[in-house]
């Protein structure tokens, strides 16, 4: 049997001719053949020329990633130093330093921020002119809202009585149920507690006429002047009997005399022999007698003055039998 020498050619430990390349015609290419599947493990250090290396690079000198659609919720840890090439710091910086957020519609995160300023003034805690306060809309269905008022318009309140030029304007609503009030003094000189009638509580007194308040007129003392008018009499000829039959315990028309308290009363008759009875009520329903009756003279004729009466109606009743005319007229003075 022959006996193959690796003098001939080189083979490996297992006796396996190895074929040493010396040169190769980039023209001329190999065809090689692998089982599969076939693991592979390779070290990448660059990518289309550019080398690459472990650790964070800028973009043109990173690794390029796709990921796939169906891909599960990938975490990211990122540091920010910069957007749009301005750097960002943690802390309060200007909004052009600052990272744009966008928070969703339906986000329900709360956000705690402290404010510092509003359009480019600083605010502090404390309470502030309105230049340097925060402005503040409350919503309509907001509660009570308390509120320590110290000056209005500029001027100090303080509690107590202050004259008007100091004091918070009031408006009272129109449905305000009665406001007590306690006077002092009126025009700084009139003082209720001062005895002296220079002093005094000033009060004018009016007086209504059935049309006009008219203010009532006082001497140089003091006193109040009291004059007395003349007012017109009330009644008319005839109007308790005129040139009327009567007869025996038969009465006049009544007469309204509620308002008055001076009456007389006179006429004349053709029966000369029999009294009249003078007759007072106070519902025209319940006639009572006075304590005398009139007789007239030979003439017929009789006259009555009923003098500080307090009566409301007034009527006569007659006997025996004949004709009257009787007048009844009152007045007040």
């Amino acid at each position: 049997m022959p006996r193959i020498s690796n003098s001939s050619f080189k083979v490996n430990d297992n006796l396996e001719q190895q074929v040493e390349i010396k040169a190769i015609d980039a023209s001329v290419t190999i065809p090689i053949s692998t089982l599969s599947p076939l693991d592979v493990t390779s070290n990448i250090a660059e990518v289309h020329g550019t080398a690459i290396t472990l650790g964070q690079k800028a973009s043109s000198a990173s690794f390029p990633v796709v990921l796939p659609s169906d891909q599960a919720g990938l975490n990211v840890t990122s540091n920010l130093a910069e957007v749009h090439g301005t750097p960002i710091n943690l802390g309060k910086t200007v909004k052009a330093q600052s990272l744009p957020v966008v928070l969703p519609s339906d986000d329900s995160m709360d956000v705690t921020s402290n404010i510092a300023e509003i359009h480019g003034t600083a605010i502090t805690l404390g309470q502030k002119v309105k230049t340097a306060s925060f402005p503040v809309t409350l919503a309509s269905d907001e509660s009570t809202l308390n509120v320590n008022l110290e000056s209005a318009s500029g001027s100090s309140l303080d509690f107590g009585q202050e004259p008007m030029v100091s004091s918070l304007p009031v408006v009272i609503a129109s449905d305000q149920t009665a406001v007590g009030s306690n006077i002092y003094h009126v025009d700084d000189n009139a003082k209720i507690s001062t005895a002296t009638t220079a002093s005094a509580f000033q009060v004018g007194a009016y007086g209504w006429d059935g049309s006009n308040w008219r203010q009532m007129n006082v001497s140089s003392g003091g006193n109040l002047k009291v004059e007395s008018e003349l007012e017109d009499h009330q009644g008319s000829e005839g109007n308790l009997a005129n040139a009327d039959a009567y007869t025996d315990g038969s009465n006049s028309a009544v007469i309204d005399v509620s308002n008055h308290t001076l009456l007389t009363l006179f006429g004349d008759k053709t029966d000369t022999s029999n009294s009249i009875q003078p007759q007072v009520s106070a519902d025209n329903i319940n006639w009572y007698n006075t304590d005398f009756q009139l007789y007239p003279d030979t003439g017929g004729n009789f006259f009555q003055n009923f003098d500080n009466v307090a009566i409301n109606y007034f009527r006569l009743k007659f006997t025996g039998s004949g004709v009257c005319t009787s007048t009844l007229l009152h007045n007040n003075h």
